[in-house]
């Protein structure tokens, strides 16, 4: 018995099967870094949702309620996800007519409109649904809704460029008589 000599064939074949499993491998490894970034950015979505309408029902009728809320909302989010938010809808969660949306601003206060009323008095009367006239005695206490447009690019490209994400928490206001 010889030394076993490899046929030229199986050097071929050896060659085939690395050219299927290697692009399936990479496949596989940068399917797994999209998924991975994906979900932390829909985690730190919906947290971020979910603490901004935590704080608005609890801020009620104050006319920082929704100041509040974005502060919170910014919080929640991880790195500088706030960059690629499209806006923020606070909104009647029974009346589709009445939200408030804001779009981040680079300004002093980084929201257009800007809810703060020590540097935009008086921002309430441009508003649909201004923090003050929001029902808080029961029973007829309103519903919030705080959603985040968000943009989420794609690492690899594999799947597409970007996709735009919602991510909406409703909660009713905490009465107040």
């Amino acid at each position: 018995m010889g030394i076993t000599r490899y046929d030229e064939g199986q050097r071929g074949a050896t060659l085939v099967e690395a050219a299927i499993v290697v692009p399936l491998f990479f496949l596989l490894v940068f399917g797994l870094v999209e998924f991975g970034f994906g979900f932390k950015d829909w985690l730190s979505l919906n947290h971020s949702a979910r603490e901004g309408a935590r704080v608005s029902v609890a801020a009620a009728d104050d006319i920082r309620a929704d100041q509040l809320a974005l502060e919170a909302l910014e919080k929640g989010l991880v790195g500088k996800m706030i960059n690629a938010i499209d806006h923020v809808e606070i909104a009647n969660a029974d009346d589709n007519a009445l939200v408030n949306i804001y779009t981040p601003n680079p300004g002093e206060c980084g929201w257009d409109p800007c809810p703060n009323p020590d540097l935009n008095p008086g921002f309430e009367a441009f508003l649909p649904w201004p923090p003050g006239d929001r029902q808080v005695v029961p029973p007829n206490v309103d519903r919030v809704r705080v959603s985040i447009v968000f943009r989420h690019d794609f690492v690899t490209g594999f799947i597409g460029d970007d996709a735009t994400w919602t991510a909406s928490k409703v909660m009713r206001i905490e009465p107040q008589g």
